[in-house]
């Protein structure tokens, strides 16, 4: 663990007993602490030699150094986890942890990510709600099944009304089973323009007995059929 010097007595008292490369190093670490660690600005340089003339010029511009006051240190982005803080001067061995630390987490993650595209199991994602349906005007041609006639599970059944259906979000082919209207007395009228209120909201009460309604497809499906009989 680097100690920052704050003082040329703690200088003195650290650096005594060193000499050679420990000294040279000791001194460069008190350069690098400020250069990475508080961000400061600073005239000595760390160099990369040990012979007596480069010992003396680091120690002079050292003893410069450690009288300047440390600016307080920035503080990092909040965590989302409760982690320890980075310390202020790591150790070699502490950045050699903390790097294969990065790499088992690097790995892991890409396991997951490998079993997500196998297909194990799906990550949630975020999802945006979902948009209404704009409503819709029938085309021309599904319009033009009013009054059609055909026959489905030996019932015949007469087209009423195709429109747009608000509970649906589409539109559909409303249709009546005639044999049941007549024994009912249900007017085609009356289905008509419940069909018509069903698109607006409007609708109250109950749905005639005789009317139901099914997709445009659907529908077609069972009148194509019932031609080919």
């Amino acid at each position: 663990m680097i100690t920052t010097i704050t003082s040329a007595e703690d200088l003195e008292e650290q650096a005594g007993p060193l000499e050679g490369a420990q000294l040279a190093e000791f001194l460069r670490d008190q350069v690098r602490v400020r250069v990475h660690v508080y961000q400061m600005k600073v005239a000595a340089r760390i160099g990369d030699k040990y012979d007596e003339e480069e010992l003396a010029r680091l120690r002079r511009e050292v003893e410069d150094l450690v009288v300047v006051p440390l600016p307080s240190p920035k503080p990092g982005p909040p965590s989302p986890y409760p982690v320890r803080g980075a310390h202020a001067a790591p150790t070699a061995e502490a950045m050699e942890l903390e790097k294969k630390h990065l790499v088992d987490v690097c790995e892991a993650y890409g396991e997951v990510l490998s079993m997500c595209n196998a297909g194990v199991f799906r990550a949630p994602r975020a999802t945006r709600p979902k948009k209404a349906a704009p409503r819709q005007d029938a085309p021309a041609r599904d319009l033009a099944l009013v009054g059609t006639v055909f026959t489905e599970d030996k019932v015949d059944w007469k087209v009423v009304h195709v429109g747009w259906s608000g509970a649906d979000k589409a539109v559909v082919v409303w249709y009546y089973d005639t044999a049941l209207a007549g024994r009912t007395g249900v007017l085609e009228a009356g289905m008509k323009a419940f069909a018509r209120d069903v698109a607006d909201s409007r609708a109250k009460g109950t749905c005639p007995a005789p009317l139901e309604f099914s997709a445009v497809r659907e529908v077609r499906a069972w009148i194509r059929a019932s031609q080919e009989e």
